[in-house]
């Protein structure tokens, strides 16, 4: 009877361990999919920032070419 308590004690300690071991797992592929989104808004930042200065730019030359055509 003391046996089978003792291996039902191992067997709980074995399937927290293995919990244990998959919740650390799934935390670590988490982190990594963070640090990948985290890299992908970086990249899209950046296009963005890029995009608004080339509107601007545009939105500028449209300006200037409305004026010189007034000035005709």
């Amino acid at each position: 009877m003391i046996k089978l308590f003792a291996n039902i004690s191992d067997v709980t300690a074995q399937n927290s361990n293995v919990k244990l071991d998959t919740i650390l797992e799934n935390q670590n592929n988490i982190n990594d999919t963070l640090l990948e989104i985290a890299e992908i808004n970086k990249i899209l930042s950046e296009i963005l920032f890029k995009l608004n200065n080339t509107l601007s730019n545009i939105d500028y030359n449209l300006e200037t070419k409305k004026k010189i055509l007034h000035l005709l």
